[in-house]
């Protein structure tokens, strides 16, 4: 008899798995149809920015914040309405101010104003290391941070649970170095808005190596009352004590919400990205797919988009960079980044695409005019000179 029942035995437990396969499968998919019905066009809020319809944003902005609070959505698209702001564009100085005079009991114009400026601060600055950046980049960095700061602290006293004010002030900080006032924006920014991806997505940032992550003492850190899990892989790397921490603290959410799937994965991504900046890119490939497994998150195929670029996988790249474009399709940074790949593979065409796209929405960024122009220079330099000599 039991020979005869096993069978069926096995296969129902086959079927409850294939079940239960099919019910994660769902909710992941209903996950993405509600943030999807949520999402926002950077072009769109960009363009009622510069026509000063400033009610329909504040409205824009006020379904975002309904749906993050309803637990609909992670606040990873309440920043993504701000990200459209965060462009090398004067035209949009004037405007803001003009939103920020037309609705001045209103938090959002304010935040606005500062990732303007915090994005600002951070191009000014470049991509170097401190030692290597000039005082007159650093002094405008922090020129335009202060700027910043002084918006967002008006922010706050409208609306003192804004964790993505939080995390601006938290990404900020990181240029300075201080660890004792990111650690205090972390405590204050996570009670205020105790469920924020924003503000653990940026502390997260900060214990990277290069950020001192190797060098502070993990009692500094305010998550080291949080006992390391014994159960952890063993990476190939040393990791900051202060990052297995962050791991375990992320895992053990109580609330085991949906939309901070994603932060479960900022570890392997971690191992990932100090593996390639170490020029161990085949290394760091299978980290990068173990993130993965936490959220379809667009970060994390950009980042690998660039780990392939490194290993001059230019298909794989493009392959990557597409992913992340579908999860976000106008950002202006993964088009230039897979506009690069599409030059690496001759494939002018679409990387004139890509960076014209990119530059719809950020018509000034330096970085963007500087590819655009050496792409035109390596296929079009005969033409791009001969018209140019003709012209009155």
């Amino acid at each position: 008899m039991c020979r005869t029942r096993q069978p069926h035995i096995a296969i129902r437990k086959k079927f409850r798995l294939a079940l239960a396969a099919i019910c994660l499968s769902l909710l992941a998919f209903t996950a993405s149809v509600a943030a999807a019905e949520f999402d926002v066009s950077l072009h769109e809020m960009q363009s009622l920015l510069l026509n000063g319809k400033f009610d329909a944003l504040e409205q824009k902005f006020a379904q975002l914040e309904q749906a993050y609070a309803a637990g609909k959505v992670s606040d990873r698209i309440i920043e993504r309405g701000y990200f459209a702001f965060a462009v090398a564009n004067p035209k949009f100085v004037l405007q803001l101010d003009k939103w920020v005079a037309a609705k001045s009991t209103s938090h959002r114009p304010y935040i606005a104003a500062a990732y303007f400026h915090k994005n600002l601060g951070w191009l000014y600055r470049g991509g170097r290391y401190g030692y290597q950046t000039s005082d007159q980049r650093a002094s405008l960095m922090r020129e335009n941070f202060e700027i910043a700061e002084q918006s967002l602290a008006t922010a706050l006293k409208l609306n003192p649970n804004s964790g993505v004010a939080y995390a601006i002030l938290i990404n900020m900080q990181m240029a300075a170095g201080d660890r004792d006032e990111m650690n205090a924006l972390f405590l204050t920014g996570l009670k205020a808005d105790p469920k924020s991806f924003a503000v653990l997505r940026n502390i997260f940032s900060s214990l990277l190596p290069w950020w001192g992550g190797y060098r502070q003492d993990p009692e500094i850190f305010p998550l080291s009352a949080v006992p390391p899990d014994s159960s952890l892989p063993e990476y190939p790397i040393r990791l900051p004590e202060a990052l297995l921490r962050f791991d375990q603290f992320v895992k053990n959410d109580p609330n085991n919400s949906p939309h901070l799937a994603p932060l479960r994965g900022l570890t392997d991504y971690a191992v990932a990205l100090i593996l390639s900046r170490d020029g161990r890119e085949l290394e760091a490939v299978p980290f990068y797919q173990r993130a993965m497994k936490h959220g379809d998150y667009w970060f994390f195929h950009r980042q690998e988009g660039r780990n392939f670029t490194r290993m001059e996988r230019y298909n794989d790249a493009v392959a990557s960079y597409t992913r992340a474009l579908e999860l976000w399709p106008d950002n202006p940074d993964t088009l230039e980044r897979r506009a690069r790949a599409y030059r690496s593979l001759k494939a002018t065409k679409k990387a004139n695409a890509d960076l014209d796209k990119a530059l719809t929405l950020d018509p000034k960024n330096p970085d963007l005019l500087l590819l655009k122009a050496n792409i035109l220079w390596g296929a079009d330099a005969i033409k791009q000179l001969s018209e140019f000599s003709t012209t009155p």
